[in-house]
């Protein structure tokens, strides 16, 4: 049996008998992330009365578990849905419901976000926290306000540990696994929660554009470079010589010395390529131009 961040991945039949003792859920949600929170709520037996979705693809779990689903187009379509049950999870969805929804059913649509709220509001959360260095992660569980991701916190997760050894992908997978655990959690837990309000100062996360992945020298330390990398199938950007160039597969080197060479210097040490950074090494499999062809670098070139 596999721990993901802590919790134990095992699957078991579910009893809808056992599901009745839960509060009654509609879930709100969409495929990849939305249909694994999806499958670990009714692993832990949570009461789904009803499933919306915008597409199809959890469709065939809704209907194996004899939950009635439907596809939508809009967050209207959600409206009246709500009146009938205790609940509304919204999972990996990007549905907006009217303004009006927000008041009339506070403290009754129940969030989950991939980053430590208010850090990281948006719908890149993971994305923008590995571009930033980040390399532990929190799931949290809130209450939805007509504000994006304002909401007061009702649960936080434990630390997850970023493992650049999984694919980006498998990582993702994992933090769906977590955020499933935690929304029943929650549900189970909703009547002795007292809802916090977010505290700090808030950030966003915006999707990226290429830019986001070039390196900063200066700036950016090694292992920064390597999370940047991360969730760009592990491709992070320079300039040489005023040309865009794609570093593949940065990683942290425990190569110790240097010399007395500035940030982004090259050097060639048998296979792949060590560079020289604001507080170490760099390693890379190879330096190419944007199109996969090959670079004649020169002399302990510097990039850009």
């Amino acid at each position: 049996m596999r721990q993901i961040f802590g919790w134990e991945s095992d699957s078991k039949k579910v009893s809808a008998s056992s599901r009745k003792e839960s509060p009654k859920v509609l879930f709100v949600g969409s495929k990849g992330g939305g249909h694994i929170v999806f499958r670990r709520l009714l692993l832990r037996e949570v009461n789904i009365v009803q499933v919306l979705q915008e597409g199809t693809e959890l469709s065939e779990s809704a209907c194996a578990n004899k939950i009635p689903y439907k596809s939508i187009e809009h967050g209207k379509e959600i409206v009246p849905f709500l009146r009938g049950v205790d609940f509304t999870v919204f999972a990996y969805t990007g549905c907006i419901v009217p303004k009006e929804t927000f008041k009339r059913y506070q403290g009754r649509l129940i969030g989950v976000h991939a980053s430590d709220l208010p850090k990281f509001r948006g719908p890149y959360p993971i994305q923008n926290a590995l571009v930033q260095g980040e390399n532990k992660l929190r799931i949290v569980t809130f209450l939805l306000e007509e504000k994006v991701d304002e909401g007061p916190v009702l649960l936080r997760s434990d630390q997850c540990q970023v493992h650049q050894n999984r694919s980006f992908e498998n990582f993702q997978t994992d933090i769906a696994y977590v955020a499933g655990e935690l929304l029943a959690r929650t549900l189970f837990k909703i009547k002795t929660i007292k809802p916090k309000k977010q505290k700090g100062m808030p950030t966003y996360a915006p999707e990226l554009t290429r830019e986001d992945f070039f390196i900063n020298w200066p700036q950016h330390p090694a292992r920064q470079i390597a999370l940047m990398a991360y969730p760009n199938q592990r491709e992070v950007y320079a300039r040489l010589k005023g040309k865009e160039v794609t570093l593949e597969n940065p990683q942290v080197s425990e190569l110790g010395f240097f010399g007395n060479y500035e940030t982004g210097t090259v050097l060639t040490t048998g296979k792949g390529y060590h560079i020289k950074t604001l507080d170490g090494i760099l390693y890379v499999d190879s330096i190419r131009t944007p199109d996969g062809g090959s670079i004649r670098l020169g002399k302990s070139p510097v990039l850009e």
